[in-house]
């Protein structure tokens, strides 16, 4: 994935995932969100759009319950 350089410290993927609509899915379990980042991360995807009232406020929680677990490929 194409990387875009914004100073010497930090660069964003050139794909950015957009998490508004993360809970319009049936799905929203933390393991489904988990899924959906890992995928990403697996494309070279690492730069994510959110804000507070994406999902009428719900994506936020969604997001933040998933960032609690340890990721699937940790080692253990």
């Amino acid at each position: 994935m194409e990387r875009i350089a914004l100073s010497d410290s930090l660069e964003l993927s050139r794909v950015i995932y957009g998490m508004w609509r993360l809970t319009d899915d049936a799905d929203t379990s933390t393991r489904q969100v988990q899924a959906k980042i890992e995928v990403c991360l697996a494309q070279g995807i690492t730069s994510f759009d959110h804000a507070d009232i994406y999902g009428d406020y719900s994506s936020k929680k969604a997001l933040g319950q998933c960032l609690k677990q340890p990721p699937a490929n940790a080692q253990r």
